[in-house]
């Protein structure tokens, strides 16, 4: 059977190869004793290397309708190899350049199908296929000890668990050494596999060629699909998994066309996710920016779709800390957001009723502004209102500030690294509480060119956020100080004021007011929550940036904290850090004060609604942001928890 496989595939194999060198329109100069015909080269000789009556079809097993259809299969081939009868030795003499190398890709293409029919899955005598198919499954399944246990019971290697390929033979040896295998060898393989740390693959890993298909169709989880849809809907983002855009099979076509042994070498067939294409293989290029721009001059111009080379979405074997398997994947260029833009729009324009509300209730504990504004009211002498306006602006104007600069600096990095987003003003997110805002919503149109790219847009909002911030904040503690010691009372009475439970909110900030205007004895800090603390409306609006700021800066998600993390932790790593920060918010919620589970959960919920996808994938996520550029992310973070966590 095996020699009768290995002849019929040097003969596929050798036709399969003439023919596809001889549709390309190519000169070949042919040795005497060859002749063209529709099939291919063939010689005009009729000897012949191999014959038919040599090839016998042996049945292996009981399982009729398995063996027939192997059967039919092989008889098929058999029929067409009269076709080609090949005189080695003639062709051994040929020196001509272009046999040559058609002979050497001949011998290749021979030594794979030759490999991969040998691996063909026979069940053992006495099991049908069905019965063999569902043993593998059973032992698919168990758990890595126990696999290690029957491996080491039937006399195989340790290491044979690790490769998906051995499992047939492992459940055939199982299946012929089952009257040999007494409870007490069982339990004395039990015990030596429990000494010994197990590390495998969750899954068999296809490459495309019909061993690793054979197999794969035999012991593969049922749930395969949704597995790798699971590991698509974690790691890639809604705008990009859009049901009614996805790249068709042309353009599947254009892409395959663009690969070539000095770019990308293909690794089994392309598969199908939510989106796009998955295809697996070898980069031939030193890196994966020079892999995308190779493939990049080859696609036409107005091609809508895009190609990126990150985490293989389609491959949940791989350990949490072991090296990350990377793939091409096949996009549609457009991510745009998949819910409307006017939703987005009534929110900023809810945010913006927030702000409005809050930089008016920042006097709502100021008995002279009170007083001042119901006089004015009673006497209908409404030019008052303009005054109480100018005291608005003084707190909203800083505040939107803050948020400009923020803005500012993914606009900055956006035109230097060419990302396309949906505006030039970001969304603003509510919060209905003790803060104006909870943050902004900036959300990326196209893919980054790489995992740094994404790093610079996402690190320079929240830094110059910061920046504006601590500047305002010192220089209103520096005003707010100067009206007090001041010899006119005026500009003091009429300052706007936090209460002690909002200054409470971040230790950090309500450490430095205590500090600077008591001593750090904790006389502000340790009062009734409800005791309102002047301050200049500078200093409230920089507080405020610090809170939000450092909102922003939390690891979930697309927030520029998420952006950040992916870069540095990668997809899968980055998915185990949210978790983690969606576990302490949780926790935490438990033990803060009303106010200040109030932020917390609000935070959850509006991230959760807007920001829980991860960001729309870098057209190269195979380079890490450099050690610099992530110590400058620890320290956002570091001055984020001293900011927002309260000690």
């Amino acid at each position: 059977m095996r020699f009768s496989a290995v002849l019929v595939f040097a003969y596929l194999s050798a036709e399969w190869v003439v023919n596809s060198l001889i549709v390309k329109p190519k000169v070949v100069h042919l040795p005497s004793g060859f002749r063209c015909s529709c099939g291919g080269i063939i010689p005009s000789s009729s000897s012949s290397s191999f014959s038919r009556r040599q090839i016998s079809l042996k049945e292996s097993n009981s399982d009729t309708t398995w063996k027939e259809t192997q059967r039919e299969d092989l008889e098929e081939m058999l029929n067409q190899i009269d076709f080609l009868q090949t005189d080695i030795q003639e062709w051994d003499a040929s020196t001509d350049p272009s046999l040559l190398t058609l002979k050497q890709a001949a011998v290749e293409e021979v030594e794979k199908k030759t490999n991969q029919l040998l691996s063909i899955v026979n069940p053992p005598q006495g099991l049908t296929m069905e019965e063999f198919k569902a043993t593998m499954k059973l032992f698919f399944n168990l758990p890595p000890q126990t696999r290690l246990a029957l491996v080491k019971a039937i006399g195989m290697e340790d290491e044979a668990i690790i490769d998906p390929m051995l499992i047939p033979e492992i459940v055939s040896q199982l299946y012929k050494q089952r009257e040999t295998l007494t409870q007490q060898r069982l339990i004395d393989s039990l015990k030596a596999a429990k000494t010994r740390p197990v590390k495998v693959k969750s899954e068999v890993r296809s490459d495309g060629g019909f061993m690793s298909q054979s197999l794969k169709t035999l012991v593969l989880n049922d749930n395969e699909d949704v597995e790798i849809a699971g590991m698509v809907q974690t790691f890639l983002p809604r705008v990009v998994r859009k049901k009614d855009q996805a790249p068709t099979e042309k353009d599947l076509g254009i892409l395959m066309n663009a690969f070539d042994s000095k770019t990308f070498v293909m690794n089994g067939r392309p598969i199908p996710i939510e989106g796009g294409y998955v295809l697996r293989g070898e980069n031939r290029k030193k890196t994966g920016q020079d892999l995308i721009m190779a493939l990049d001059e080859k696609f036409p111009t107005d091609w809508d779709c895009t190609v990126v080379w990150m985490l293989d979405v389609s491959d949940y074997s791989d350990e949490l800390w072991e090296r990350e398997s990377r793939a091409l994947v096949l996009l549609k260029k457009d991510f745009s957001p998949i819910v409307s833009d006017w939703l987005y729009r009534l929110i900023s324009l809810l945010s913006v009723g927030t702000i409005l509300l809050f930089s008016i209730g920042v006097y709502g504990g100021n008995e002279e502004v009170l007083n001042r504004l119901t006089e004015a009211l009673s006497l209908s002498n409404y030019s008052e209102l303009d005054w109480f306006n100018g005291k608005v602006g003084q707190v909203l104007g800083p505040i939107l500030l803050i948020l400009a600069s923020h803005q500012f600096g993914h606009i900055l990095i956006a035109q230097r690294e060419k990302i396309k987003t949906t505006s030039l003003i970001p969304t603003l997110l509510p919060i209905f509480g003790s803060l104006p805002l909870l943050g902004t919503l900036t959300r990326i149109k196209s893919s980054p060119k790489s995992l740094t790219s994404l790093f610079d847009f996402a690190v320079m909002g929240p830094l110059l956020g910061f920046v504006a911030s601590f500047t305002l904040f010192g220089t209103g503690l520096f005003a707010t100080k100067a009206a007090m010691d001041g010899d006119s009372s005026t500009a003091a009475q009429l300052l706007p004021a936090l209460p002690v439970g909002v200054i409470d909110l971040s230790t950090f900030g309500g450490s430095i007011i205590d500090y600077f205007f008591a001593g750090g004895e904790g006389f502000i800090t340790n009062s009734d929550p409800s005791t309102p603390v002047p301050l200049h409306p500078f200093a409230i609006a920089g507080y405020c940036g610090l809170l939000i700021n450092a909102a922003e800066m939390l690891p979930l998600g697309a927030t520029d904290g998420g952006r950040l993390s992916m870069t540095i932790f990668g997809r899968r790593g980055h998915s185990i850090i949210g978790g983690l920060t969606w576990f302490i918010l949780l926790v935490s919620s438990f033990t803060l004060e009303d106010k200040q589970v109030s932020i917390l959960l609000t935070t959850w919920a509006t991230n959760n609604v807007f920001q829980n996808d991860m960001e729309v994938p870098c057209r190269d996520e195979s380079v890490n942001p450099n050690l610099p550029r992530i110590v400058l992310a620890f320290a956002l973070w570091f001055l984020s928890a001293l900011v927002i966590i309260p000690i």
